[in-house]
């Protein structure tokens, strides 16, 4: 079993615009902190689009989760497909 490893342990040092690595901890953060602020952006949540609640004319009390209902889903899966997205075969 790997140990746990912190970012401490992996990352030390990173090459600056000059070519320079950096020396510090505190000179390493400032540079991450430096190259995050430029990837994401603040969202302008003055100008958000407005949300119109739309009926989708059902209610959570329509749908059936008993036994019978998920057995019948169960037994329609195709055996001879990929796992999906959770990674488990059908």
């Amino acid at each position: 079993m790997r140990n746990k490893q912190t970012v401490k342990d992996n990352v030390t040092t990173f090459r600056k615009d000059d070519g320079e690595l950096t020396r510090t901890d505190q000179e390493t953060a400032d540079l991450l902190a430096a190259y995050f602020k430029e990837v994401y952006m603040v969202e302008d949540v003055i100008t958000l689009p407005v949300v119109i609640e739309k009926d989708l004319g059902w209610q959570d009390s329509d749908l059936n989760f008993d036994e019978t209902a998920v057995m019948e889903k169960l037994l329609k899966l195709n055996s001879d497909k990929s796992p999906g997205s959770d990674g488990i075969h059908p």
